[in-house]
């Protein structure tokens, strides 16, 4: 075979096999692309469920407002405000900002999650400027920070409760029942004493508030309560019902009452005058 005829037979044998490498390189780029634009779907999937997952429903955040409206702390009863604050600042993924538990990013971190941590510090700063009346606002005016702030309440007011718990301890212990009290008004005084040291962050359970209300009776002299207590009738674990406690005195208190109205009327006084009118007797009859 001439020269030029084998070299015209090797060009026609090599060209399919340059086309079917051609359309392999062709399906291979189709391939990589797809792959990179699924590749950059499922990041965009990602960062929008996480960025989801990052802010709160509206729901959600219009709950906290709502509730963050009824919780203004004045200096009183610190430990109550701090359990609803904490309850509400939850709903917002805001409490660790506030106690200084999470801390800022990174320096190289991505600009949306340092943007996503400016926001919490943002809205955890509004909502504790929210929560405090005008006095307490300028104990913190100075702070830069959430938890800054966070710890200037702290240090004033959780210490300086303690001693005001030991007070109210006091005046607890100090409630005594007279008998020309109300009963129903007395213990009212006890539940409400009791209720003051519980906003106080010192809880006391219904059994204790039983033991209180029997301890603030008279153990001595006609009108003590010794027998009354004697005869209660406690649950095989050992405990009186608080309802059960208060229907029994109510009882015990009307029985006395109506002893009393009956000792009245049967009291006859007798004024026998005599003629002249300078003398009276009085006879009295006590059944």
């Amino acid at each position: 075979m001439p020269q030029e005829d084998r070299e015209a037979h090797q060009e026609q044998s090599n060209e399919p096999i340059s086309l079917h490498s051609q359309s392999m390189s062709m399906s291979l780029e189709s391939l990589v692309a797809m792959l990179e634009s699924q590749r950059n779907d499922i990041k965009q999937l990602q960062h929008s469920a996480d960025k989801s997952r990052a802010l709160p429903a509206r729901s959600t955040e219009s709950e906290a407002k709502d509730l963050l409206r009824k919780v203004k702390f004045n200096g009183k009863h610190f430990s109550a405000f701090k359990i609803k604050f904490q309850n509400i600042c939850q709903l917002r993924h805001i409490w660790d900002i506030i106690t200084g538990a999470e801390l800022p990013p990174d320096n190289d971190c991505p600009d949306e999650e340092m943007y996503a941590y400016e926001d919490k510090v943002t809205l955890a700063k509004s909502y504790l400027q929210t929560s405090l009346s005008n006095d307490v606002f300028d104990m913190i005016r100075e702070d830069n920070t959430p938890s800054e702030m966070w710890k200037t309440l702290i240090a004033n007011f959780e210490t300086k409760e303690w001693s005001n718990t030991i007070y109210v301890l006091r005046r607890l212990c100090n409630l005594r029942y007279e008998p020309k009290m109300d009963m129903l008004k007395h213990i009212g005084k006890v539940r409400a004493t009791i209720r003051e040291l519980s906003d106080m962050g010192k809880a006391i359970s219904e059994q204790e508030t039983v033991e209180w209300i029997l301890i603030s009776l008279p153990d001595s002299g006609p009108d003590n309560y010794t027998s009354f207590i004697n005869h209660l009738k406690p649950t095989p674990q050992h405990e009186i019902k608080l309802k059960t406690l208060i229907s029994a005195l109510l009882n015990k208190e009307e029985k006395r009452n109506e002893r009393h109205r009956t000792a009245v009327q049967n009291v006859h006084v007798i004024w026998i005058s005599s003629a002249s009118g300078k003398s009276t007797t009085t006879q009295l009859r006590v059944k």
